[in-house]
């Protein structure tokens, strides 16, 4: 469904983060099962206000309201366990290993993403990626002299991240 009043979200020019409203009556989504929103920033704005969202502040989110929703359950993210991993504070110069237990107590299927992310860069880890609907455990090596180059590793602000969806 497209929704026509929102012409071309990705010129928009907002003197700030404010959010383009959708309103979709419910004639509009008789027998639809479910619906994509795509939320899209044009450029971001570190502020002043450290660990806060909105105008100067230094996170970024959004928001979803609905109103008038039947037989909704809320879906509740898997539980990440890592087993074993990098400390930080440590150099690691020729591999980094890392295990991850991954459970969904509600069966309804997730992906688990490792990333490397630094103040410039962000490298998705592909190798170490799973789609389950189980429990999984994830076992990944990264080879810094065969993942990594040509990019700009000999950095010190580089963080592992774990990322799930539901």
């Amino acid at each position: 469904m497209y929704y026509s009043s929102v012409v071309n979200p990705l010129s928009l020019n907002s003197t700030n983060e404010t959010t383009v409203m959708v309103r979709l009556s419910a004639s509009q989504l008789e027998n639809v099962e479910w619906l994509k929103v795509e939320v899209v920033a044009n450029e971001l704005y570190e502020g002043n206000n450290s660990g806060m969202l909105g105008i100067n502040g230094t996170k970024v989110g959004f928001g979803l309201v609905a109103t008038g929703v039947e037989e909704f359950s809320p879906n509740t993210a898997p539980v990440i366990s890592i087993i074993e991993g990098p400390m930080g504070g440590e150099n690691y110069s020729e591999n980094i290993s890392i295990s991850l237990s991954v459970t969904d107590f509600e069966g309804d299927g997730y992906a688990v993403v490792l990333r490397l992310n630094n103040s410039n860069f962000s490298v998705d880890l592909t190798d170490c990626a799973l789609v389950s609907v189980t429990i999984s455990n994830i076992s990944c090596t990264v080879n810094i002299a065969q993942d990594l180059v040509p990019r700009p590793i000999n950095r010190h602000d580089w963080r592992l991240e774990i990322i799930s969806s539901r």
